[in-house]
């Protein structure tokens, strides 16, 4: 065993944690097991969450390379999907060679066992989560991962941090001209778990719109993130809470389904939506479908 008895126990910790995270929420995730479809969004909410709990320090989450780093550089990548895929899985910790936790399914016992047989990672640990349907949940490193990562020369120091307060972001196409996130986050007091679902929201609309060719602009405010389809015309504003994100978005003289109408910024005009909590995953697919119905809604209204 290359690695340290220390940092397997870590790991393992980690990994219980995360567990019993997703046992309390199973049951947003069991209606899409029969769908060939990523949760990893959602994994990774939950393991904010979970490491929250455990007082761990999330020095950094990131889009490229592995998705969260701890104190003591400790950097792991996440896997989530419906399926149990032993060479995605496997691939998630040899690509950066750090361990790596995953979330898949719990029923395939033939795809668990050639993940065990693999030669190249060491398994940390692996737990079930009982619903609808079963879950596995697990850790494993590449067998040549050592504890190296301690070392703090290696540690990127122009990367953000999300207790400290550098003049960057953690979220892409993102104006922080008036108001750092940073600050933000520290003026409402934002968990960790509402960083986590902050930035994994905004770089989900923001993809869905770039993948649409549908031009924007996200700058901060005093309380959150304003989104605008023109230079003068916004269609969402997420207002970040300490334990959730808050949106409002456009409607005009339309109906989102799903939403409350409810007034625009200033005025009794019932242009707007009623707040719409992003509280875990499910409530996070809903906002995103509601932010580009209302970025339609809003640029059509500028016409």
């Amino acid at each position: 065993m290359t690695h340290s008895k220390v940092l397997d126990n870590r790991l393992k910790r980690i990994l219980s944690a995360v567990t019993k995270k997703v046992q309390e929420h199973v049951d947003l995730i069991d209606p899409v097991f029969k769908f060939r479809a990523g949760i990893e969004g959602w994994f990774k909410v939950e393991l904010v969450a979970a490491l929250n709990d455990l007082n761990e320090e999330v020095v950094n989450l990131k889009n490229k390379g592995p998705d969260i780093i701890l104190s003591d550089n400790l950097q792991i990548e996440l896997k989530g999907a419906t399926d149990f895929n032993p060479s995605y899985l496997r691939d998630g910790a040899l690509k950066d060679g750090v361990p790596c936790l995953f979330l898949g399914s719990g029923e395939n016992i033939k795809a668990i066992g050639k993940l065990k047989s693999m030669e190249q990672i060491q398994l940390i640990g692996l737990e079930y989560v009982k619903g609808i349907h079963t879950w596995a949940v697990g850790c494993i490193v590449p067998t040549t991962y050592k504890k190296g990562l301690t070392n703090k020369k290696k540690r990127q120091p122009s990367e953000p941090k999300i207790n400290n307060k550098p003049n960057h972001s953690l979220m892409e196409n993102l104006d922080e001209s008036k108001y750092s996130i940073q600050d933000i986050f520290e003026k409402k007091k934002a968990s960790n778990f509402v960083k986590a679902i902050t930035e994994t929201f905004h770089n989900e609309v923001t993809q869905n719109l770039t993948n649409y060719n549908l031009v924007f602009i996200a700058r901060t405010n005093s309380a959150g993130i304003t989104y605008f389809c023109t230079d003068k015309k916004a269609f969402m504003f997420a207002d970040i809470k300490q334990e959730f994100l808050s949106c409002k978005f456009f409607t005009g003289t339309s109906k989102i389904s799903g939403l409350i109408k409810g007034n625009w910024e200033q005025g009794e005009n019932n242009h707007g939506s009623k707040t719409f909590r992003i509280e875990h995953d499910e409530t996070l697919k809903i906002a995103i479908s509601f932010a580009i119905k209302a970025y339609k809604i809003a640029l059509n209204w500028t016409k």
